[in-house]
């Protein structure tokens, strides 16, 4: 049995007011098990967002009342949601749009038409920063990880993600040299939760604050 999705229970905001892109969110996050909350204007979005506090807000920029700009620069006003991660989702791809989204603080901005597999990337990528500590943590595997794992025999791309958190460089460092950006942003969360890894601690990279890692995961033996 495959283990259930590290987003399943990720509460998420989709403010959207055309009915065809309501659904197709809807159905594409539902796979993901994700909670979603609608909301179809501006107005409506900030009144939902403050109540429900989600993980995640999906904005498109042209909308009744107030537009996703609007709303967006309203949430990073407010204590209640000034760090809550927003997408923006829209059909307005000019360049001056992506700038202004992002000097907002968006995460992310997805551009229209909308491919579901894309979205369930980029939305599993946002979820799974917010889940983990910040990108310029270091982790190591644990004293209890590499007891664990010591005279297995492991497949060469589990060994080769394990070998990424020896507690040398942050996760920021590793996921530029990385094309799985969201399997190793998972692998790290799972880690966490299962006290295979921690995060370093403000000591000389490898050694004992750092993790106790001095020469990264082990191999097969």
């Amino acid at each position: 049995m495959s283990p259930e999705p590290i987003t399943k229970g990720g509460k998420i905001l989709i403010v959207e007011d055309n009915y065809f892109f309501i659904e197709l969110l809807k159905d594409t996050l539902t796979e993901l098990g994700c909670e979603v909350f609608v909301a179809r204007s501006g107005v409506e979005a900030l009144e939902v967002a403050w109540k429900q506090q989600p993980d995640l807000v999906l904005l498109d920029v042209i909308l009744p009342e107030e537009d996703g700009f609007a709303v967006a620069e309203i949430l990073r006003g407010n204590e209640r949601t000034k760090t809550t991660p927003i997408i923006f989702v829209t059909a307005r791809v000019n360049l001056e749009d992506r700038k202004r989204g992002v000097g907002l603080g968006a995460v992310d901005y997805i551009t229209k038409p909308l491919i579901p597999s894309d979205v369930q990337m980029r939305v599993r990528r946002a979820l799974l920063r917010v889940k983990l500590p910040p990108m310029s943590s270091r982790l190591a595997l644990t004293p209890k990880a590499r007891q664990v794992l010591a005279g297995q025999q492991l497949a060469p791309g589990l060994n080769e993600k394990l070998l990424l958190f020896d507690g040398r460089r942050s996760i920021e460092d590793i996921l530029t040299d990385r094309e799985d950006e969201v399997e190793v942003l998972e692998f790290a969360l799972r880690l966490l939760r299962t006290g295979m890894a921690v995060v370093g601690g403000e000591g000389a990279p490898g050694g004992e604050g750092a993790g106790g890692v001095s020469s990264g995961a082990p191999g097969p033996s």
